[in-house]
């Protein structure tokens, strides 16, 4: 640690003075025969450095303003002037002009225009990447949770227009679709990417999931159908009890208890005019 200072209170009046000193040993060395050369101006300088070899017994300074030099032996106290190529090769220091990931590591760390170019050029191959991979999986992964949250009914398409918008050149259309839920007829509107090439016409039968809480409904594929989770089968059930609930339009609203496995299992449904529901033994799906 180098401690300097001026030998007067008012340090503009007095001579610069200073000491080395050794945090290990607690020792200080005298180093004002170096220091003395300089005003109090250059120590307050910031272009004023001053290195030291952890082993060494040589002292460094430069003021590169002043293009002023030199170098103290701390053992015998004498004072060198040093020329321009000397005064380089302490501050560059041993190593530090050869390129390795540790110098650029601490270039990148000290920032700047240069280091935010190099971030932004890197960072935008980087996000395009993930976007063309995320974002499929993310809007697959919407498709399906909309598909389970509505109830699967058939529809006919009832008009088809153009939004004016395009999703890699083609055409973002909103079809509405006429369909029945609970005896009455309806009509939603849904918003698909379709291709040119794709055959889709007014009037033809299409699939939906539609949403009672939101009004909202999807188109359903034969790929979205593929991928549903397929039903758990329960062999043997046995027809325990059956319950009447109320009537609904021409039918019964029931409720079927059955034993499988040894656990009860209920079931409700809508009975239709000569539908059999006696049968003792059937198979569950759910």
């Amino acid at each position: 640690m180098l401690i300097a200072g001026s030998t007067t209170e008012d340090e503009l009046n007095g001579t610069v003075l200073g000491y080395l000193y050794n945090e290990k040993t607690g020792k200080f060395i005298d180093a004002t025969n170096l220091l003395g050369q300089l005003s109090y101006e250059d120590l307050a300088n910031e272009e004023t450095s001053f290195f030291k070899e952890p082993e060494s017994n040589m002292l460094y300074f430069t003021e590169r303003e002043q293009a002023a030099s030199g170098s103290l032996n701390l053992d015998t106290q004498d004072v060198k002037v040093l020329t321009g190529e000397q005064v380089e090769g302490w501050l560059i220091g041993k190593g530090e002009n050869v390129m390795s990931l540790q110098s650029f590591w601490n270039y990148v760390k000290e920032g700047g225009p240069l280091i935010l170019n190099w971030v932004i050029w890197l960072l935008i191959p980087i996000l395009s990447i993930l976007a063309l991979i995320m974002l499929p999986l993310m809007a697959k992964k919407s498709k399906t949770r909309k598909i389970s949250q509505g109830r699967q009914l058939p529809g006919t398409i009832l008009r088809m227009e153009e939004t004016g918008t395009y999703v890699n050149d083609m055409p973002l259309v909103r079809f509405t679709v006429r369909f029945e839920d609970e005896g009455q007829m309806k009509e939603v509107s849904i918003k698909k990417v379709i291709s040119f090439l794709n055959d889709i016409k007014i009037g033809d039968s299409v699939l939906i999931s539609y949403n009672r809480k939101k009004h909202k409904a999807v188109f359903v594929t034969g790929e979205d159908v593929r991928e549903q989770p397929k039903p758990d089968l329960i062999k043997d059930a046995v027809l325990s009890r059956i319950e009447a609930l109320g009537t609904i339009n021409r039918g019964r609203a029931l409720q079927l208890h059955f034993k499988a496995e040894g656990r009860d299992y209920a079931f409700r449904l809508c009975s239709l005019p000569g539908l059999n529901t006696a049968s003792a033994n059937a198979r569950i799906w759910y």
